[in-house]
Formats: C-alpha cells, structure tokens, sequence
C-alpha cells in the first residue's frame, strides 16, 4: 500500500469516528483531593477523598453513613457554565462496599440555572437512576442526551446518595460533565498532491 493509500484510509477512517467531548468537571478523577467539589455538610454522611480506592487509579471520593437514613441527600457539587439548546452528557462510576446492607446507591444530576453563577433561577433537571446495590462492583450511573433548557446559562452537576437501612460505605469516581460525546466528527475536505 502505498503513503497516498495509507493517507486516505487514515482520513477515512478518522471521519468516522466521534468526537471525544471536553470533561468539564473539575477533579473528575479524585486522583489527590476533593479540589473543585463543594462538600456539603450533614450529620447523614461524611465526604472524603480516599487515596487506595479508584476505578482506574487510585484516588476516589468516599461517601460513609454513619447510621440508618431513608433519605436521599446531594453530597458534592460544583458549577460548571452551560449553553441554552447544548446537549449534556453526565455521571461516572459508583461502588458500594461489602458488609453493610448494600444499603448504599449512587446517582448524578444537574439544576439548571439562568445566571452564570448557579445562584439565580433555578430549574431542577434529571437525576441518574440509582446505581444498583452489587456489593464490591464499580457501576456506572450516567444520563446521556440532556438538553438544556432555553435561558439557562449555568449548571451545578451533583453527585447524590441514596439509603434504605443501616450504615454504608460508597465511593464516586471517573465522572463526567459535557457535551454529549457522540457528535461526530465531519471531514471538510483534504486534498492530496
């Protein structure tokens, strides 16, 4: 096969293939800290970051109950700034520990707001559904193909527990933020000489 040959298969097949959309969540990965992450306060949970867990490398943000809840409580978020029309994908990966009840389920979502800052006009938008309570498992707990609503210029992107009975143990990591990452990529044009 020759360069020219090679060259225009390679086109090809990059024309294909989608866009890789741009995370916009901050510290996605918890790789060393909750640097980014509003950690709300509540006598129901403790949030930190935990060094020896991770989905893919070490670094996780852990979630614990310290009792019986039957509530669902926001955790983490941050503000992140949104287009009216865009289309967002969001989520990442959820376990939940062995030995406690499996009472412990992970979600993502998002409150839409009109201002840039995530303080002014708020409209609630969709949550993930629960992850599932498989012991020991990483999930995923994502919503693909969120539009956001006309006039809304902000967004903060929660992440959410869930609890029935007793005291648990979740961890988050690998999440994700952004355009839905399924726009392909359009080839304009080349021209080989």
């Amino acid at each position: 096969m020759t360069a020219r040959s090679l060259l225009l298969a390679g086109l090809a097949s990059a024309a294909a293939l989608p866009a890789a959309a741009q995370n916009q969540a901050v510290n996605p990965h918890f790789l060393t800290d909750l640097a980014g992450w509003t950690v709300l306060v509540n006598p129901a949970f403790t949030v930190t970051h935990d060094p020896a867990q991770g989905f893919n490398t070490a670094g996780a943000m852990r979630v614990a109950t310290p009792a019986a809840t039957a509530l669902n409580f926001v955790v983490v978020r941050q503000c992140r700034a949104v287009t009216p029309g865009a289309v967002l994908d969001f989520g990442g990966k959820y376990r939940i520990e062995s030995g406690h009840a499996a009472n412990l389920r992970g979600s993502a979502g998002t409150t839409f707001f009109t201002d840039g800052a995530c303080t002014a006009g708020a409209t609630a938008g969709p949550f993930t559904n629960l992850s599932n309570d498989i012991p020991d498992t990483w999930q995923a707990v994502h919503a693909n193909n969120v539009p956001v609503p006309a006039g809304m210029n902000s967004a903060t992107f929660l992440l959410a527990i869930g609890m029935t009975t007793g005291e648990g143990v979740g961890w988050f990591d690998d999440v994700y933020f952004g355009p839905d990452p399924l726009t392909p990529v359009e080839l304009q044009g080349f021209r080989v000489e």
